[in-house]
């Protein structure tokens, strides 16, 4: 009989195979040949019988361990992950495992490029960010310089418009029109600002005190 490697069990052989099962398969090649077939398919039967058993009492019975990365890979993913197949190599034959390790290896590099990708992003976000703020300065620099600028000018407005009225001297008050009211009787000014009526009122008192002030003057040079 040809020597083979052995390899562990899987976790599927550990759970559907009770120890009694195996030792059964492990002396079935020893036994005689015309009871080997009835043998090999009483094993197979009663490992089916067990199988059922199993996963009608528990459905969650083949799942990986709560620890275990390829758990929470199995959440995240439709496919094989770098931990699925970690777990996966110590079963398979060195055919299947160099195909595998190709796999992992492809994947290894998939994932180095999408990190340098994102880092890339983050990089170039960075950069847009700096420039943003960097033009948002320049801008509220240039806004304070054209401040600084209306201000000054403005300054230098009054300061014109300052010397320019002190060469001219003090300014004579005007009325409407631009008539001046130093020539103007303020007795006449005030009669202008009445009613007709009042006019003539105060027409009339003025004769009245100018009367009384003349006859009063003529008294005293008496």
């Amino acid at each position: 009989m040809e020597k083979r490697t052995p390899r562990p069990m899987t976790l599927f052989d550990e759970l559907t195979m009770p120890p009694q099962f195996r030792m059964m398969k492990l002396m079935l090649p020893f036994t005689p040949a015309q009871t080997r077939p009835m043998l090999a398919i009483l094993i197979k039967f009663m490992e089916l019988q067990h199988t059922i058993r199993l996963f009608s009492e528990n459905p969650d019975a083949l799942s990986p361990p709560q620890d275990s990365l390829a758990r929470a890979d199995m959440a995240n993913t439709q496919g094989f992950s770098l931990h699925m197949i970690e777990e996966i190599l110590p079963y398979l034959a060195p055919q299947e495992r160099d195909m595998f390790e190709n796999m992992k290896n492809m994947m290894n590099m998939m994932e180095m490029m999408q990190m340098m990708q994102e880092m890339q992003g983050m990089q170039e976000s960075q950069e847009m960010q700096g420039m943003q703020e960097s033009q948002e300065m320049q801008g509220m620099q240039e806004s304070q310089e054209m401040q600084g600028m209306q201000e000054s000018r403005e300054i230098r407005e009054t300061d014109d418009h300052q010397e320019t009225a002190d060469a001219q001297g003090p300014q004579k008050p005007q009325g409407a029109g631009g008539t001046t009211f130093s020539g103007l009787n303020p007795m006449e000014l005030l009669q202008n600002m009445l009613s007709p009526q009042q006019q003539e009122m105060f027409r009339t008192y003025q004769n009245i005190f100018e009367s009384e002030g003349g006859d009063s003057h003529e008294r005293m040079d008496e």
